[in-house]
């Protein structure tokens, strides 16, 4: 379904999200918010990154909770490299993170700090409105059709004018050529690397892709924003998608070699509590697959920087 506003919130100000949701929905304001508007069996985090795209406006619910999500910023940062106008809506009296503040410093803000909440969500419904109806309105100087010109005399070029005309083709050919050269050699992609053995230096911090196949045999824990995953390690590669089935249930696999006996069967990640939960209940199943971007650590596990659902 199309939609104007994108609601971003912590899980824990859905009460708060659904309720503005429904005063913008009822003013004719068309909104997309998780977990309703995600399709059953769809990826969550490219369902998020859609939904954001697909918005004119993206209206964060700013609370203790948001301005320490990594998710929430994630999103946030999601929709200002897409150009979706970002409406903060604070419902505490708090300042927002350095890493918010980038996104937000020069924005203005939305106030809904006193209660109760529903005498300040008309007010904005209302500049959200104004804002959409804004970004529809064309300028003037485009509405209107050019002025006729005169048709242009065309005289029949000589010798002396059409010689200037073609070096100067010739010279934007050759910088053109010699801009083309640069851009390609600084945006050559990177020689793809093998994860670093434990035994190396660790501060090169080498990502790379692991996954993991749910079911028993794999143990998660959630505690205080960090999710940890412990698995068996497969004696395969895991391969591409056609080849996960090959590991065992429970197990974990490099995409192009198995584990080593020295290095860690567990892994640890930084992620909001509602991205952590769909996590868990993903590997309970044996036909489901998650991919891990991991980095080692020396204590005795793998760092991750991303994850997502790798199938299943």
């Amino acid at each position: 379904m199309a939609h104007d506003v994108f609601i971003s919130h912590s899980t824990e100000d859905k009460p708060t999200a659904d309720a503005v949701c429904a005063i913008l929905e009822k003013n004719g304001v068309r909104c997309w918010i998780a977990p309703r508007d995600i399709m059953p069996g769809a990826d969550w985090g490219e369902s998020i990154v859609n939904g954001i795209r697909a918005s004119r406006v993206l209206l964060l619910v700013f609370s203790t909770n948001a301005n320490k999500s990594r998710q929430i910023k994630r999103e946030v940062e999601i929709a200002a490299d897409g150009g979706v106008t970002i409406v903060p809506l604070r419902i505490e009296n708090i300042l927002p993170t350095e890493s918010f503040k980038y996104f937000l410093g020069n924005i203005h803000w939305l106030d809904a700090l006193t209660p109760p909440l529903e005498k300040h969500l008309e007010e904005v419904a209302a500049k959200v409105k104004a804002i959409l109806s804004t970004e529809s309105v064309s300028s003037p100087e485009a509405s209107q059709p050019p002025l006729p010109t005169k048709p242009a005399i065309v005289l029949p070029p000589t010798r002396q004018s059409v010689l200037p005309v073609i070096g100067g083709i010739i010279a934007v050919l050759i910088v053109a050529s010699v801009v083309l050269f640069l851009w390609q050699w600084n945006h050559a992609p990177p020689a793809p690397v093998r994860p670093a053995t434990p035994g190396s230096a660790f501060a090169d911090r080498t990502f790379y892709a692991l996954i993991v196949r749910g079911g028993p045999g794999v143990t998660t824990n959630y505690d205080q924003g960090q999710l940890t995953v412990i698995f068996h390690k497969a004696q395969v590669a895991a391969g591409d998608s056609t080849q996960y089935h090959n590991l065992p249930v429970g197990a974990a696999a490099w995409v192009d070699r198995p584990l080593n006996a020295d290095e860690p069967g567990k892994l640890k990640q930084r992620i909001d509590a509602r991205s952590a939960q769909h996590i868990m209940d993903w590997l309970e199943d044996e036909n489901h697959y998650w991919n891990f971007s991991c980095a080692y650590n020396e204590a005795g596990y793998f760092d991750v920087s991303d994850s997502k659902s790798a199938g299943g």
